[in-house]
């Protein structure tokens, strides 16, 4: 009812502690899917959800994301944060990948000059949601894929546009299948590296790093 007659958007701190509880490996991967569908029965169609790995409150309860999550996870939790149904938070320091604990009412200054690669990494998120449409609002549907305890996998459609994301949450390298014959037609590129990637019979193959991750656009 808040999200038809008074607010935008509302605060998401349910995907916070699922990110929280995967990354820490006490929970598996479907908690994701669980939670979209939790959603759909409690807020109207349409309803938008601000999505954080971390925001002030957080940050005073559990420490900075990098110190409780490590910074691969930290990139890993950001780039599903990025492409979920919602709107991303980032808070500032976030980009620079602060690792200090703050004051609920101190100051705590930010050392920008701080972690160049981080601020790139989100400036190629933001690119990426500024580039597809995909990625902000398109249809979500979660793909299968041969270790989906660890590995989240889903693809997001608009507009003719296409974003796919695999995500590993563990500590491990893991090679995994995806499969969706009827979603997967035509020639995908990497958006990080720019490789090509090709679909065979209805499948793409993947070779994810520890908290790694791949995001491919459709061509």
């Amino acid at each position: 009812e808040h999200h038809v007659e008074a607010f935008d958007l509302t605060y998401s701190g349910n995907l916070y502690d699922a990110l929280d509880k995967v990354l820490l490996g006490t929970t598996s991967v479907h908690v994701f899917d669980d939670l979209l569908k939790s959603e759909s029965n409690q807020y109207p169609q349409g309803s938008l959800r601000l999505r954080f790995t971390t925001n002030h409150d957080k940050n005073v309860a559990d420490g900075s994301p990098v110190t409780r999550f490590t910074p691969p996870g930290v990139k890993a939790a950001a780039v599903l944060t990025w492409t979920f149904p919602g709107v991303p938070l980032l808070i500032n320091g976030e980009e620079v990948g602060n690792d200090k604990k703050l004051d609920l009412f101190g100051k705590v200054e930010i050392d920008w000059d701080k972690n160049p690669d981080m601020r790139e990494f989100y400036k190629q998120l933001g690119s990426l949601r500024a580039k597809h449409p995909a990625a902000r609002r398109g249809e979500f549907t979660s793909l299968p894929n041969s270790d989906q305890g660890k590995v989240y996998s889903f693809l997001r459609e608009a507009e003719g546009d296409g974003v796919m994301v695999v995500i590993n949450f563990a500590p491990r390298e893991k090679r995994v299948d995806v499969s969706s014959p009827g979603l997967m037609v035509g020639s995908w590129k990497e958006y990080f590296s720019g490789d090509d990637v090709h679909p065979s019979e209805g499948k793409i193959s993947f070779s994810l790093q520890p908290y790694g991750y791949q995001v491919l656009t459709r061509k």
